[in-house]
């Protein structure tokens, strides 16, 4: 396990990594949506190629991935102590 003052550093530089770089490969087309055909993700690569061009098809998709690679992310390291969380959150338990 990642030691907890790491963690919260690699889950928001996972994320804007992560969100960024795949973005750039969707909207240049670098991932190819023509997958192999005759399997469940012949008819995804047809939407994927389809709609690859557009920036705000491939902004949701990173976005999407970003989300999904921070859960992962989190899934692996350390949760925070109760003590850090609390010293972050307000008496009223919303964020300062």
């Amino acid at each position: 396990s990642i030691p907890e003052y790491l963690g919260e550093r690699y889950q928001s530089e996972a994320l804007r990594i992560s969100g960024a770089i795949l973005f750039v490969l969707i909207h240049s087309e670098a991932l190819s949506g023509h997958w192999p055909p005759g399997t469940f993700l012949e008819s995804f690569g047809r939407w994927f190629d389809f709609y690859a061009t557009s920036p705000y098809s491939a902004a949701t998709l990173a976005g999407l991935t970003a989300v999904m690679v921070t859960v992962v992310v989190s899934s692996v390291t350390e949760c925070l102590p109760a003590e850090h969380v609390a010293r972050v959150r307000q008496p009223n338990g919303r964020l300062r």
